[in-house]
């Protein structure tokens, strides 16, 4: 081999290796910031789940407060005004006075369970709603890992 074909040869495998370097570097570089911009875009859609669910949760509790205080001071009312009627009649005896009492406590009574099964129905409601995100940000993480490694495995080759 001529002293002109070595140096030749030896120059282009030079030249090759410091392309391959090249681009080598350029890969590490580009991997861990497209590695963060995955977290900072995994992190930003949780969120955003995050906060619809808990806008979510609020309204169901806003809506169920609100209905189970109605119905307290209907109840609350109307045991008033039954009340205030008996003594305006001023013949109220005390069995009539314990009727009143026990219909009242009934009424009370019903009036918590319907409060507790609205408050079940709420918790049952947002438990749901929770799930569904962490699912969604359970698989939104897969998705991430797993490109995540894909782009190392490609810095390795």
């Amino acid at each position: 081999m001529s002293t002109k074909l070595m140096i030749r040869f030896f120059a282009c495998t030079l030249i090759l290796m410091t392309l391959s370097m090249k681009n080598s570097f350029a890969q590490s570089t580009t991997i861990p910031e497209q590695n963060a911009q995955n977290r900072r875009e995994t992190a930003k859609g949780n969120s955003d789940v995050r906060k619809t669910t808990a806008i979510a949760g609020q309204a169901n509790r806003e809506g169920t407060k609100g209905t189970n205080s109605e119905t307290r001071k209907a109840t609350y009312d109307e045991n008033k005004g039954e009340r205030a009627d008996a003594a305006a009649d001023g013949q109220v005896s005390k069995d009539e006075a314990k009727t009143l009492v026990d219909q009242n406590s009934k009424e009370r009574l019903d009036n918590a369970k319907t409060n507790s099964a609205n408050r079940q129905q709420t918790g049952a409601t947002n438990s749901a709603a929770r799930k569904g995100a962490a699912q969604q940000n359970s698989g939104t993480r897969r998705a991430t890992g797993v490109e995540n490694a894909a782009n190392r495995r490609t810095k390795v080759n």
